[in-house]
């Protein structure tokens, strides 16, 4: 019974709706439409039948009444007969007139499916219709501007993983995309899609696009009205392109993903959006944080392999944080705010010039399970830290600490597989980039 309000979202006011999202909207209710005609279908003979065999039963006995009325002479034996039958006669007319009723209910019932059925199988067909063509439709025939269509256009709609037959005539489809997936190969491997250095026209056309992917390609530019034409956009993985700048404003997305490539800052506007929870932007190029952090809603903070020398208070106002990189950067200090993110799970500062670490981090952090300092400066730790000793939490080698064979934190000095991967992180079913290596064997198979 979703036909027609699925028609006026549809198509009166565009709303995206995927083909999953319509087979889902459609499909379930015609199967509960046709078992409930079924049902009423058989409902309807029953009752049919039913009042057959009670007005037969209602002449035959009536008949015996006759019959017994007819004969006089037994008129003082036949009283309690004829009462029974009489009792009968009345019982079966109560039935007969309640099945009537009944039938009358499953009559009008009919006649109302007999009417919506075929409306609501039109409707049906139509988004049947709509659905098959958009999904075999050629990028020739559903783009909207008038522009010469390149390879480019092809691939970024074939890449298009989700479509969307969102469109204001019935045979007015539009190149419209809620979900789309391209990665090139990450060993070098060269392809067409990798020649793509920025979004070809049809990307303009795509405004109902939630979830992107433009992954090991050659990618320079983001378009800077992507915030504008984009409004439903909250993913996005850019990961490993040649990107070195990014819009001013990305207020829709949630989860953002530009790390390998060749950003030296990230607009201020972005550190501001207050949507966002997740941002890996490590094996860039980076100088430096804004000053002024307000992100109150961050999880995750991927900013490792830079050239970041300071880490702002303002960071640590993000009180959601449960997982920050910050190795392999300039950082030299780490302020005691640090112990207010008591959300805080996972803390990698491995390969700075950090000499000293606040004993808040130890107590006030309670639910840390990684704590890494490898290869920074440090030569002695605050006592407190000591309750992190053997419980698999601190790695600490790499630094002048380390040289005392004999102190608390023998097993926390013991060197990794590798300077960039915390053994941790080994076997975990996810590639990691720092362990992808052969002396990690390549993240324990993660990675082959």
């Amino acid at each position: 019974m979703s036909a027609f309000p699925l028609c006026i979202i549809w198509y009166g006011y565009g709303i995206p709706l995927t083909e999953y999202q319509l087979l889902q909207m459609t499909g379930v209710p015609t199967f509960f439409l046709l078992f409930r005609v079924e049902m009423l279908l058989t409902e309807s003979i029953d009752s049919t039948i039913d009042i057959n065999i009670l007005q037969k039963y209602r002449k035959s006995v009536t008949q015996s009444i006759t019959e017994n009325d007819m004969n006089g002479d037994n008129c003082t034996i036949d009283v309690g007969r004829k009462s029974k039958f009489s009792e009968m006669k009345t019982f079966s007319e109560d039935l007969i007139s309640k099945q009537i009723k009944s039938f009358e209910y499953f009559k009008c019932l009919r006649i109302v499916m007999t009417i919506w059925v075929p409306i609501y199988v039109i409707f049906l067909i139509i988004q049947i219709i709509m659905l098959v063509s958009v999904i075999s439709i050629p990028v020739e025939k559903c783009a909207k501007n008038n522009y010469q269509h390149t390879l480019h256009d092809k691939i970024i709609w074939d890449g298009c993983t989700v479509k969307i037959p969102t469109c204001q005539l019935l045979a007015d489809v539009s190149c419209n995309c809620a979900k789309l997936h391209l990665t090139g190969s990450s060993n070098g491997e060269s392809s067409v899609y990798q020649n793509i250095t920025s979004f070809p026209p049809i990307f303009a056309e795509m405004t109902h696009l939630k979830r992107m992917q433009f992954s090991n390609g050659k990618l320079m530019k983001i378009p800077d009205t992507i915030a504008n034409d984009k409004p439903y956009l909250v993913y996005v993985n850019l990961q490993n392109n040649s990107i070195s700048s990014l819009p001013s404003k990305m207020p829709s997305v949630i989860d953002f993903d530009v790390s390998f490539n060749k950003l030296k800052k990230i607009p201020e506007s972005i550190w501001s959006e207050e949507n966002l929870l997740a941002l890996f932007a490590d094996y860039n190029s980076l100088q430096s944080i804004s000053a002024n952090v307000n992100l109150p809603y961050l999880q995750v903070l991927w900013l490792g392999h830079n050239n970041i020398s300071n880490i702002p208070d303002s960071i640590t106002d993000s009180l959601d944080l449960e997982e920050v990189y910050l190795d392999w950067n300039n950082v030299k200090t780490i302020s005691e705010k640090w112990s207010n993110l008591k959300r805080l799970r996972s803390l990698f500062l491995n390969g700075n010039g950090i000499q000293d670490i606040s004993s808040n981090i130890a107590t006030e952090l309670k639910d840390l399970t990684h704590f890494d300092v490898r290869n920074n400066s440090i030569a002695t730790l605050p006592t407190e830290f000591e309750i992190l000793a053997g419980k698999n939490i601190l790695t600490l080698s790499g630094n002048p600490i380390c040289a005392n064979q004999n102190g608390p934190y023998i097993e926390e000095c013991v060197p990794h597989c590798s300077d960039f991967c915390n053994n941790m992180d080994l076997g975990d079913a996810y590639c990691d980039a720092r362990c992808n290596s052969k002396s990690c064997n390549f993240d324990e198979g993660d990675c082959l």
